[in-house]
């Protein structure tokens, strides 16, 4: 088969004919490539003179390599690659030729991994030699180092795609000598295009290149061969570069920047053997990052925040106690206040709280007596009302039909990332807490607020429940504070599961309307009531269980409540059931308040319902 004769089907291939033709060169390419007769006639088509035809020609030499490469006889590999790499000297200096040389950077990788160590080596040196001799930022400067930085990359990566570990193991053993080497590539581009916006792709190459290499750790498990220092002291200006990147407008360069910095910061590389490096490396580069705040605090700049968190949760996952210890230094205390600030600011949307979300979970892994003196209540009181602001709908919200944003995202926010930060918040300020609820609910301007302060009510139920209905043998144990604070949280549940249930009178008064004022509300306070059932079924006042069932029974008619309410009144009738049953009275209440609650019609069943949204528009 001539190379004319594949030219002429991959034209048929790109043609405008369409239908039958191309399915027919379709079918004859596939099978071509699997013959021995494509090594050579692939080749042809790289000299091709249509960059169409030379991508589809290292596209087929790289699928051929990768699955047939034992088929072409050993004596036959070497002067193979030799071909490929006379023909990527000629594509890279040939305009509209790229995306054909970048393509066969990645098959003479494949290729050289597979002939081994020696071969790969090589190809390295070649890899050097074209960034040398692209050091310009003209346009074929950056041309001849981005393939460089290709041919590099793929390299690592081939090697830990090795088919064997011992194969993977021969290459690294063969090629980790030349880190540094490599790294200086991408070291390179960051000091010469430093400023330049237009070169953006180009350090995106340089990350993506040195991050291959660096994860090219003995083990393979995906670890940094490189520790913080270690980076730092031979390579600083490139470690320097990806964190000045991290404020970058452009999202490609940010991400890669983001994910080159968690990287390096990850656990897995032997520490450094000079005392104290790894120690300032990390300082510096939390420094940098708190620099870098001053970009992120910007409202308009939430991506900018959200890669600084990320970042930030690195550094704090490293080791926490670093950070928050009591003797932390004056750089994580300024790290730990910028997160908190982020997550302050940017509350238009919630990403930047579930990009920080972690930093503060693992802050509180810090045992707390050993904790900073200003990481302990005064941190978690302001997170509380983070929390509280995040979990708050926008004051036009109506419907979720007409909302911006996804229902089921924003419940899995809720549920799964602010419940657990809220219950961090409770276990270290659990008065404080309960308190801050309470002035939520007297304070609240609208019934956006009240929802989400059923919400954090309801957060911390799990941990409320175990303050309040220890063993007497625990409580004997129990410390002042923690007896203290018990007989709070204890106050408190009165006196807001009575508030909740004089709702249900008629009229309510006014402190307890605010729990009828909206079908969100209804159903979130339904919930909050469900959660303390175990807790209602201990307490010896009758009257605040009866109150809570008659509240849920009317809560049925809510649009879009009937779910919760009628769960959470089995929940309070099983836990209640011999008080109920054993009260004069509490019966015929109950009753009274179903045959108030009871509807012409079977009540709609879906959040979505509702309508309208004014003070008592949707109240029982």
């Amino acid at each position: 088969m001539s190379t004319q004769e594949v030219h002429s089907a991959i034209q048929s291939l790109y043609g405008q004919n369409g239908g039958a033709a191309q399915q027919a060169a379709n079918q004859f390419l596939v099978q071509f490539a699997s013959t021995d007769g494509a090594w050579e006639v692939a080749l042809g088509l790289l000299g091709v003179n249509d960059p169409a035809v030379q991508y589809f020609g290292a596209n087929m030499l790289y699928g051929k390599i990768r699955s047939d490469w034992s088929t072409l006889p050993e004596p036959h590999q070497g002067p193979f690659m030799d071909a490929m790499g006379n023909h990527l000297t000629k594509l890279a200096s040939r305009p509209g030729s790229n995306l054909a040389a970048r393509r066969l950077c990645l098959t003479m990788a494949a290729a050289a991994t597979r002939v081994g160590p020696s071969a790969a080596y090589g190809l390295v040196d070649k890899a050097l030699a074209l960034a040398c001799v692209s050091e310009g930022n003209d346009t074929q400067g950056v041309v001849g180092i981005t393939l460089a930085l290709e041919m590099q990359a793929a390299i690592a990566e081939e090697t830990n795609d090795a088919a064997s570990s011992r194969d993977r193991q021969n290459l690294v053993d063969a090629l980790v000598a030349r880190l540094v080497d490599v790294l200086g590539t991408a070291e390179m581009v960051f000091g010469k295009s430093a400023g330049d916006a237009t070169l953006s792709s180009l350090r995106c190459a340089a990350l993506h290149a040195a991050l291959a290499w660096l994860r090219l750790d003995e083990k393979g498990g995906g670890g940094i061969v490189l520790s913080p220092g270690q980076l730092a002291g031979c390579r600083g200006t490139l470690l320097q570069g990806a964190l000045a990147a991290l404020i970058s407008d452009d999202t490609k360069l940010r991400e890669a920047a983001t994910e080159f910095c968690v990287a390096v910061l990850a656990y897995g590389a032997p520490p450094s053997v000079v005392p104290g490096e790894d120690e300032n490396a990390v300082r510096g580069m939390v420094a940098s990052l708190v620099n870098a705040g001053n970009h992120a605090v910007n409202p308009d700049h939430e991506e900018i925040a959200m890669a600084v968190c990320k970042v930030a949760v690195a550094v704090v996952e490293r080791d926490a106690t670093d950070v928050a210890g009591e003797n932390a230094s004056p750089e994580f205390l300024q790290l730990t206040s910028l997160v908190l600030t982020l997550v302050e600011t940017h509350t238009t949307t919630h990403v930047v709280m579930e990009a920080a979300c972690d930093y503060f979970l693992m802050v509180n892994t810090v045992p707390f007596q050993q904790r900073h003196p200003g990481l302990r209540q005064p941190l978690f009181h302001r997170l509380l009302g983070a929390c509280v602001q995040h979990a708050t709908l926008p004051l036009d919200f109506t419907t979720w039909q007409n909302a911006d944003f996804d229902r089921d995202t924003w419940v899995r926010f809720r549920e799964q990332i602010l419940c657990d930060l809220l219950d961090n918040c409770f276990g270290i300020l659990p008065t404080g807490y309960l308190g801050f609820i309470s002035n939520k609910l007297d304070t609240a301007q609208s019934w956006q607020e009240i929802e989400s302060a059923t919400f954090a009510a309801r957060a911390a139920a799990g941990a409320v429940k175990r303050l309040v209905t220890q063993r007497a043998s625990e409580r004997d144990s129990s410390t002042q504070s923690e007896t203290s604070d018990r007989t709070t949280a204890g106050t408190w549940l009165r006196t807001t599961l009575t508030r909740i249930g004089d709702a249900s009178q008629t009229p309510p008064p006014p402190s307890s309307q605010i729990f009828a004022s909206h079908p969100l509300v209804i159903a979130g306070t339904c919930r909050l009531v469900g959660a303390f059932a175990p807790w209602l079924g201990l307490e010896k006042n009758i009257e605040i269980p009866q109150k809570c069932a008659s509240y849920l029974l009317l809560a049925t008619t809510a649009p879009g409540a009937f779910r919760f309410a009628s769960g959470a009144f089995r929940d309070v009738c099983a836990r209640c059931a011999d008080f109920f049953a054993s009260t004069p009275g509490t019966l015929d209440g109950i009753l009274e308040a179903a045959t108030r609650a009871m509807p012409d019609s079977p009540p709609p069943n879906s959040e979505e319902s509702f309508s309208g949204s004014g003070p008592g528009a949707n109240s029982f």
